[in-house]
């Protein structure tokens, strides 16, 4: 079972990955935040397999999420992948940088997602 942590701002972009997952019965979502101090504080606790993160957050941006996250567990766990309205090639570059394993438009890669999400293992 992959157990999964959203580190999203708006409630309805929760709800619709909720939704999304509750097709996939080797998916477990295993908590939410919305802001990224509260996520980060989260994945240490619950140590997931997968992070999903908006770049924009309360507090902070996605890329905050993921330099803290992998300071704290390395590079290869948890996977995180990047889900944003703000794909453009320089917020791709940074949180590639930062260490994320993936980033998908809203918009227009959701679908994308939910297929990164089935191949991991």
């Amino acid at each position: 079972m992959k157990r999964i942590f959203v580190v999203e701002y708006s409630a309805l972009a929760r709800s619709r990955i909720r939704k999304a997952l509750t097709w996939y019965n080797d998916c477990e979502i295993v908590g939410e935040a919305d802001a990224a101090n509260e996520g980060i504080d989260a994945v240490t606790d619950l140590d997931p397999d997968i992070v999903i993160t908006d770049l924009l957050l309360k507090d902070g941006t996605g890329v905050d999420v993921v330099k803290r996250i992998r300071a704290r567990h390395g590079p290869a766990r948890p996977v995180i992948f990047v889900l944003t309205n703000h794909p453009q090639p320089k917020h791709r570059a940074a949180l590639a940088k930062a260490g994320a394993n993936g980033v998908f438009d809203k918009t227009r890669e959701y679908g994308l997602l939910i297929d990164e999400l089935r191949d991991v293992a």
